[in-house]
């Protein structure tokens, strides 16, 4: 039975979709020129993209814990782009395994959904600085108030890290770190309702930021582009996604 089989049965069995309400809707610009990933965001299509903020903190309750991250997306038909620019003065990483506890370092986050309804499934893809990547896919409510996660999804995606200081040494101040995905749309090609991507499409998604200022222990805070409305702060929870449209501008 291939991936994709079993990826397609796992979206038909969610059954529970929710209305879609009032979400933010976050533009996202074609790539009108090639992309290299490579940490360095000095194409034209990233100077005319949007920059977003992450203002929403959680477990901030230390000094340094709340440190800025700027955000951008971009699209063309064959990836969907995304740069996180983030300021770090205790530049901070340990997980180096594929799937591990990769949300425990500094790292940089994005779920996505590919549909414009607010479903209970997302794709996840959580990089942290030494590139060790725990991608997934993330069931809410299989069974009532139980949640599901297959770890075995592992797609290929391109990740390079730019670094501005020096790893997991706090005797100096850092400045930050830059990371650039790129997310293979046939990394979405499944049997279902899922919503292509072109101009006028929208997924579900949230972007978000662990922040690691300790080498020892597993402390860290946490930093949204949309807020968490739910009593526990769940990032996994789909009420707290935003959505992305795809534009030619």
């Amino acid at each position: 039975m291939s991936k994709l089989f079993y990826i397609s049965v796992l979206i038909c069995l969610i059954s529970a979709c929710t209305s879609q309400q009032s979400k933010k809707i976050i533009q996202v610009p074609k790539a009108n020129s090639p992309i290299t990933i490579d940490g360095i965001a000095n194409e034209q299509s990233w100077q005319n993209a949007k920059s977003l903020t992450f203002n929403y903190y959680y477990r901030s309750d230390q000094e340094n814990d709340k440190q800025g991250t700027s955000f951008k997306m971009l699209w063309d038909e064959q990836h969907i782009y995304l740069l996180f620019e983030c300021e770090d003065k205790y530049i901070t990483a340990r997980m180096k395994e594929r799937d591990g506890w990769t949300f425990v370092d500094d790292c940089a986050e994005i779920f996505l959904s590919p549909m414009r309804d607010q479903v209970g499934m997302h794709f996840g893809f959580e990089t942290n600085l030494y590139k060790a990547t725990n991608d997934f896919i993330f069931i809410n409510e299989i069974y009532p108030g139980k949640k599901f996660v297959v770890k075995a999804y592992n797609p290929d995606f391109k990740v390079e890290v730019n670094i501005d200081g020096t790893l997991n040494d706090n005797s100096d101040i850092d400045k930050g770190w830059c990371m650039e995905m790129a997310i293979p749309i046939a990394a979405f090609h499944t049997a279902g309702p899922v919503e292509e991507v072109k101009e006028g499409s929208q997924w579900t998604f949230l972007a978000l930021r662990q922040d690691r200022n300790k080498v020892e222990g597993q402390r860290v805070s946490t930093s949204t582009l949309f807020p968490m409305i739910t009593d526990y702060k769940d990032v996994h929870n789909p009420k707290t996604f935003g959505v992305l449209e795809f534009t030619n501008d």
